[in-house]
């Protein structure tokens, strides 16, 4: 029993890092257009938004709390306290396993650059479906109700990084 608590505590703490950063970076997907920049521009910029959205995040915690005590502290002790907010928020990285490998196969030639975004969008809808399944079947909830839940995760996690595409459409419905 107490492996399945283990675990159960551990997927708590990292699914929801892990479907941000998946939706972090079909967003950035969306964003980068068509044509695709070369697989390096595309690699680096997946890893840079997903480090900066990882730091910023363990900042603004860190601001929160030194907010909430209302103390001034030395740099140093700072810096202490930002390390293990970055740490606990490590895991938005995780998504960007696929689509690196993805895209460095296509960096060397093995895969054509074309394969490689579509595979991508398709684990990266991949990973938001497992993590939300996961999560509500840790929760509790029964083997259909965690499908349903993994779905809704999904379509949402789409939606949101679509939102870009999703405003050009109403904008060129209302012209």
């Amino acid at each position: 029993m107490e492996l399945r608590e283990d675990t159960t505590a551990f997927l708590s703490r990292v699914s929801g890092k892990v479907v941000y950063g998946a939706i972090v970076l079909e967003a950035l997907l969306g964003a980068l257009g068509d044509p695709l920049p070369g697989s390096p521009v595309v690699l680096l910029s997946m890893m840079l938004s997903l480090v900066v959205v990882m730091v910023a995040g363990a900042y603004a915690d860190w601001v929160g709390e030194y907010m909430e005590m209302r103390t001034l502290t030395s740099w140093d002790d700072r810096l202490k306290g930002l390390a293990p907010k970055v740490r606990q928020r490590s895991w938005i990285l995780a998504p960007l396993l696929v689509p690196g490998a993805l895209f460095g196969l296509a960096m060397f030639g093995l895969l054509s650059q074309t394969d490689a975004y579509a595979l991508t969008r398709v684990a990266l809808l991949g990973v938001l479906f497992v993590f939300g399944f996961a999560a509500a079947r840790l929760s509790g909830a029964g083997l259909l109700g965690s499908v349903l839940s993994a779905v809704v995760v999904t379509l949402l996690g789409f939606v949101v990084a679509r939102a870009k595409i999703l405003a050009k459409l109403v904008q060129a419905l209302g012209t």
